[in-house]
């Protein structure tokens, strides 16, 4: 049995340096589920299907990725760049997170919750913005809008991906991990790998709980893999073709 997860790669294209990597890596990869944990792309938007199309219509510019990940069982999850491609993928037969953003499954006897991250940003500024982009208003006006216009406005309120370290985020990341009821909980957005283990009381006798920060592509190259088969069975990994800006 074995899981693969990413978050925060940030692909911008085929000449993404990043997304190059990405390709390479989804050609040697196998495994039984893949997540993609939010914030795969930099900025990612699709149109509904018109004109006798069965499927809504993405970006040109990560049709090649698609069609790599169309191999996979994949579990699929919104981040804050790309909030709603868990709902392109799901006709794709992805599994999808519950209404909270959460996917909550099993590998094997053990409880899994996959998230984003940003669940634990409670910041008014954040929550504020997060509504206006994931409303029906902007929606709209995306929707109007042809794939280059889209790309070069989306693109521009994506920013320049820089990532900024931010310790209050990453420990309310694991207050809000540890709230959950998994065994093991597994996020990004923060961009600050770290594997977790800790320990609670539950009816007099402990019990085990696993935090893990999937980290990025941007800075640190890194990825999660789940092997029942190893020793660890959970590990962050990192990719053998790096996912730098400079690779």
């Amino acid at each position: 049995m074995r899981f693969a997860c990413v978050s925060d790669l940030h692909l911008a294209g085929p000449e993404c340096p990043r997304q190059v990597g990405f390709l390479a890596f989804l050609d040697q990869l196998e495994c039984d589920r893949l997540y993609l944990c939010g914030d795969i792309f930099q900025h990612w938007w699709h149109w509904p299907a018109r004109d006798g199309a069965a499927s809504p219509r993405p970006f040109p510019q990560y049709v090649e990725v698609i069609e790599r990940l169309r191999r996979f069982s994949l579990g699929v999850l919104p981040g804050n760049h790309d909030w709603h491609v868990h709902e392109f993928f799901e006709m794709l037969g992805a599994e999808m997170p519950g209404p909270d953003g959460v996917l909550r499954t099993s590998w094997g006897s053990t409880t899994v919750a996959l998230a984003h991250g940003d669940q634990a940003d409670d910041a008014a500024g954040y929550r504020a913005l997060t509504a206006v982009l994931r409303g029906s208003m902007f929606r709209t006006l995306v929707n109007r809008m042809t794939p280059d216009q889209a790309w070069r406005f989306l693109g521009g309120l994506a920013g320049n991906g820089a990532v900024r370290r931010n310790p209050a985020l990453i420990a309310a990341q694991v207050a809000w991990a540890l709230r959950q009821p998994e065994d093991i909980v597994i996020f990004g957005h923060t961009h600050a790998p770290k594997l977790t283990l800790s320990s609670e009381g539950v009816g007099g006798a402990l019990r085990a709980r696993t935090v893990v920060n999937i980290g990025d592509g941007v800075s640190h190259g890194t990825w999660v893999e789940f092997d029942s088969q190893a020793r660890p069975a959970l590990r962050i990994r990192e990719f053998a073709v790096p996912l730098h800006p400079s690779a």
